[in-house]
């Protein structure tokens, strides 16, 4: 030191310098480590992530693969359905489409929405074929009753023979009618009786 009192030494021999040199390590190992660590946890986080999202596609593909099976299985029921239909119901009992239009018409005119149907067919012995008709419904209280009604008022002679009563979703009533009407008869060819055993796929 000069007798001024200064400190004239070069800046890498006072203690000053190494002091702050010191400091400034220390902040960058403490910003290094900071910084790694938030790197390290997000890529624990994004990981984590990436193997939840694998697994959410897996089990996607797997719902995917099986609603494609279900609906492949639909596709080849209705394709049967449709033939059985055009083949076997309607030259067994002439006057079945009409019939079945009918039905449709009154539903759609009475606001009834008509699931899936069942049909199944008697001989009479004074030559007439009764045809049942089972007929899951859904519509307001009002609309099933306009459309019962409707029933009973064709002029196809719709005979209504049992109702029940289902559940109730969203104020809409499921219903079940079960409703015959009579055709006449005519015998069966021995190709279509043949086709009559066909089956849909459970």
């Amino acid at each position: 030191m000069s007798d001024t009192g200064l400190d004239l030494r070069p800046f890498w021999k006072k203690p000053r310098f190494y002091r702050s040199l010191a400091g400034l390590a220390l902040a960058n190992v403490v910003i290094y480590g900071a910084v790694t660590h938030r790197l390290a946890t997000k890529q624990d986080r994004l990981t984590r992530e990436e193997a939840a999202l694998a697994q959410e596609i897996a089990s996607r593909q797997e719902e995917l693969s099986a609603l494609q099976t279900e609906q492949e299985r639909i596709t080849r029921n209705d394709a049967v359905a449709n033939a059985f239909w055009s083949e076997v119901v309607q030259p067994l009992t002439p006057g079945l489409t009409e019939a079945v239009a009918e039905i449709d018409r009154l539903a759609r005119e009475a606001g009834v929405t008509r699931a899936r149907t069942s049909y199944s067919q008697d001989l009479l012995a004074v030559g007439l074929r009764e045809v049942k008709v089972s007929m899951p419904l859904q519509g307001t209280y009002f609309d099933l009753i306009r459309f019962i009604n409707h029933l009973e008022r064709s002029g196809r002679f719709f005979l209504v023979r049992e109702i029940a009563l289902g559940d109730t979703e969203g104020g809409q009533l499921n219903l079940r009618c079960d409703v015959s009407f009579f055709l006449k008869a005519v015998a069966a060819t021995p190709a279509v009786a043949e086709n009559a055993g066909t089956l849909l796929e459970p």
